[in-house]
């Protein structure tokens, strides 16, 4: 069995939102407080529990399909994965403005990861059509996703040999 995929592909401009929210937030903080020094002390703690709430509340399916992957429960992951991508297929919005809503750097959207992982999963169980097909998918969305590449090409060599 192949270890667990890991890529994490930062999309830089995508720090800037960020940097422009901790700033904002401290400025709003020293304007109703009238203090510099609480700007900083109010406003990191104000600005970090925003980021880790909303990184753990918004993707728990596709934190739960990781926990799943990494316990080797491939079915149960499937369909955490699935209800992930159903999740961010309905509020697409959430994944388009990432990098403000979950302080998200990530290049690649919640639906491209959930489509690659549950093509992993799908390989780990020894169904290559249907991760052939997510990868796909994958591909449509973000022709630049170089997991999903190398993961569809990987199969095709495989079924070439």
């Amino acid at each position: 069995m192949a270890s667990l995929p890991t890529y994490r592909s930062i999309s830089w401009l995508s720090v800037l939102p960020q940097m422009l929210i901790y700033v904002c937030v401290y400025l709003l903080v020293v304007f109703l407080t009238g203090s510099k020094d609480r700007g900083i002390t109010i406003g990191i703690p104000i600005v970090l529990v925003y980021s880790m709430g909303s990184r753990y509340l918004v993707p728990h399916d596709h934190r739960r399909g990781l926990r799943l992957t990494s316990q080797s429960r491939f079915e149960e992951a499937i369909v955490a994965y699935q209800r992930s991508l159903e999740f961010f297929t309905k509020y697409s919005w959430i994944d388009r403005y990432r990098a403000f809503v979950l302080m998200s750097p990530s290049a690649i959207s919640y639906r491209e990861m959930d489509l690659c992982n549950i093509a992993y999963c799908h390989l780990q169980l020894g169904h290559t059509q249907e991760a052939a097909a997510c990868y796909r998918q994958a591909i449509e969305m973000n022709p630049q996703n170089g997991l999903a590449i190398a993961g569809l090409r990987m199969i095709e060599m495989n079924m070439k040999s």
